[in-house]
């Protein structure tokens, strides 16, 4: 990953994490902060809210393959990522990601015109847990001629 894709992560973007269990049931769950922990290792922490989106935990208990795609509302730049990962309660860096990503969503999502009610809707932080990435595949995902590259 290099710097202006960190950048991009750790920004006030849309992130939406997917799973599966097993027997490929569905479901994701809203990122409410994310962090680079390790560029060259491909390591990414994401923050969400385990009480509103409790069946993450479930899929990916003892580690399992997840998505996580990644949209700026202002321009819908988007890059998808691919890889295991295992949900882990929340350090202090991931506590303070997420409180940057409140701050960073409130500033940039009123640009784009949304609803601030609305917005309130996808910071839900309430019972805060990280699903760390061991990312092995990235792709551009912006609507246009580069969708589906990969990176």
């Amino acid at each position: 990953m290099d710097e202006q894709l960190i950048e991009f992560i750790q920004s006030g973007i849309m992130m939406v994490i997917g799973t599966c269990d097993d027997g490929g049931e569905l479901a994701i769950a809203r990122g409410v902060g994310a962090r680079v922990v390790d560029a060259e290792a491909g390591l990414l922490r994401v923050v969400y809210s385990s009480s509103h989106w409790p069946r993450i935990a479930d899929h990916l208990q003892g580690g399992g393959v997840a998505a996580l795609t990644c949209s700026r509302p202002t321009d819908y730049m988007t890059y998808q990522f691919k890889g295991v990962a295992h949900v882990v309660i929340p350090d202090e860096d991931d506590l303070s990601a997420n409180t940057a990503y409140h701050k960073l969503v409130a500033t940039n999502l009123p640009v784009t015109g949304i609803d601030p009610d609305h917005v309130a809707i996808w910071l839900d932080s309430d019972c805060p847990m990280t699903v760390q990435f061991k990312i092995k595949e990235m792709y551009v995902q912006t609507p246009g001629p580069r969708a589906g590259v990969k990176v």
